[in-house]
Order: C-alpha cells, then sequence, then structure tokens
C-alpha cells in the first residue's frame, strides 16, 4: 500500500511541475516498477514507507508554492509530516537543506523592521516548531522501551535516536561509481538519465526554486551514500530514484507540451507517438520484473 502511494504522489509532483498526465503516469509506473524500489515494496521493510514521506513532503511544497490560499496551513501539515518522517527514518535529514531552501526562495521577503510583522513571524514560527515536534511523538515509545532495558538517556538519545549505534558504516565506499552512476542507470537506464538531466535543465530555466530543491536534496542523498559502508546502499538510494524520475517526467512532459508549437500541425503527430511512446514505455517498465522477483525472494530469505 506504501508503495502505490508513493508511485500515486510521484505523479502528483510531476504533474505539479509539468500540468501534463500521461507524463506524470509514465514517471509513476516508472518508479513504481523501477526494482529496488520493487523489490522493497514487495517485502516487510521500512523503505516503502520512507519513499512515501519523502515523496509527500516534495509534493506538498509544490502544493504549497501553488497555492493562493491556506498556505501556512499546508506549511503546517508540511511540518507535522516531515516530523513523523524523521521518526521513521533519520536519512529524511539529507532533504531538510533542499527543502528549506525551496521555502525561503517561494516565500515573500519579511519586513523585520515591522514589530507586527516580527511577532506574526515568531508565532509562526512557533506553530511550525510544535507541528514538527508533534510528528516527532513516535519516538517516546523507544524511550519507554530503552528506559526499560536501564539504558541511559544519554545513550538512547545518541545511540538509538541519532544513530550511533551504526556509525561503525560510516567511511568512504571503495565503489563510488556504483553510487553515482551504475545504481542509477540500472533503476532508469540510459535513456531515462538523458531525461533527467534535461528535466533537471530545462527545470533550472523555468522553475529555479524546484530545480534547486531537487538537485540539492539529490546531491545530499548521494554524499551520504557515498560515506555510508553498507552493502544494501541501494536501498537508501530510493529518494534519489524518485528525483531522478521527477526530472525525467518533467522533460517528457514539456518535450509534449512544446511540440505542435514547434512543429504546428506536424507537433500534434510528434505529441501522439510520443504519448504512445510513453505510455508503452511506462507499461513495459516491468522489464526485469523476473530478476526483481528473484531478489524479493533473495530479501524474504525464501519464504512465500
Amino acid at each position: 500500500m506504501c508503495g502505490a502511494l508513493a508511485g500515486a504522489l510521484v505523479y502528483g509532483s510531476v504533474h505539479r511541475l509539468t500540468r501534463r498526465p500521461l507524463p506524470s503516469l509514465a514517471g509513476a509506473f516508472f518508479f513504481a516498477f523501477s526494482p529496488v524500489f520493487w523489490s522493497l515494496s514487495s517485502t516487510t521493510e521500512v523503505y516503502a514507507l520512507h519513499a512515501t514521506f519523502v515523496a509527500a513532503a516534495l509534493y506538498l511544497l509544490l502544493v504549497w508554492r501553488d497555492a493562493e490560499r491556506h498556505r501556512f496551513r499546508l506549511l503546517v501539515l508540511l511540518a507535522l509530516v516531515y516530523g513523523l518522517s524523521l521518526s521513521h527514518h533519520r536519512t529524511m535529514l539529507l532533504l531538510a537543506p533542499g527543502m528549506l531552501l525551496f521555502i525561503a526562495l517561494e516565500s515573500p521577503a519579511a519586513n523585520w523592521r515591522d514589530r507586527t510583522a516580527r511577532a506574526r513571524l515568531v508565532r509562526r514560527g512557533m506553530l511550525l516548531m510544535g507541528a514538527f515536534l508533534i510528528g516527532l511523538l513516535p519516538y517516546l515509545h523507544i524511550f519507554v522501551h530503552e528506559l526499560r532495558r536501564n539504558r541511559l538517556v544519554k545513550r538512547i538519545v545518541f545511540d538509538v535516536i541519532l544513530g550511533g549505534d551504526f556509525a561503525f558504516f560510516l567511511g568512504f565506499r571503495s565503489d563510488p561509481i556504483r553510487v553515482v552512476w551504475e545504481l542509477p542507470k540500472e533503476q532508469l537506464g540510459l535513456a531515462g538519465l538523458l531525461l533527467a538531466v534535461a528535466g533537471l535543465v530545462w527545470l533550472f530555466w523555468r522553475q529555479r526554486s524546484a530545480a534547486w530543491m531537487l538537485l540539492v536534496s539529490f546531491l545530499t542523498t548521494i554524499a551520504f551514500s557515498l560515506f555510508y559502508q553498507v552493502p544494501d546502499i541501494q536501498d537508501f538510494m530510493i529518494p534519489t530514484t524518485l528525483i531522478l524520475l521527477l526530472w525525467a517526467g518533467t522533460s517528457a512532459g514539456y518535450l509534449e507540451r512544446l511540440s505542435p508549437n514547434l512543429l504546428g500541425g506536424r507537433g500534434r503527430w510528434l505529441r501522439a507517438i510520443l504519448e504512445a511512446v510513453l505510455l508503452l514505455a511506462a507499461l513495459f517498465s516491468i522489464r526485469s520484473f523476473s530478476a526483481v522477483e528473484e531478489r524479493v525472494v533473495d530479501l524474504a530469505g525464501g519464504i512465500e
């Protein structure tokens, strides 16, 4: 269910960026059937819900950007969702720089000389912090569990909450090419990566704040992956696949939109062909389904 919801949120995000339904649907299909995400959505793991939280945070930011009313309420909802996501998986911290940059770029300049405006900003900041802290409440069960084991509060915070128990995995990986190139190529293919690059370039041309948010989030996740020496690093890189497919969907969406304008009557035929290719590509994105199913069996230990 979490995998399906993540795919739906990817559709919503691409549609917010392009306003084109078919490229959005193709992006959602490609993400849902990408080998690593499909395998992790088919097993009892944390990463499908993690991907759902990542997709939800990015989607809510785009909804907030486009909203004409209730924008602050959307930010409160975003703070709550982000708190919940952080209580689920610490790597959500990697999205914080890009998200904060996006909010700063899309927010009107604050008038700090106006006392009333300053008071209003303080009140809103406190409300956002409150919503964020409410989202962190699931951490309480960890404290209850660990305190019953007579563990010190300091050790609970640093070793369990902040991930000190996994510090021995930190260090530069011996396979950086696999992280930077091979794993993304396995998920999208060469054509998908080229579309992603084109989509990022287009976003910098037309939607610069969204481009910066996604690029910073992508780079922070890649940087973390390069310095985290776990054997299943592909599982931690699901957000990079999601972002790459947002870029690829954006590229396809604007190719579809521009073709009639550039080529006139022939452009309509080109758009129809492009839509058919996108639909077929989405349907055949399960091309590696057998290999993915083998990985699912391997992760599940052969248990049906």
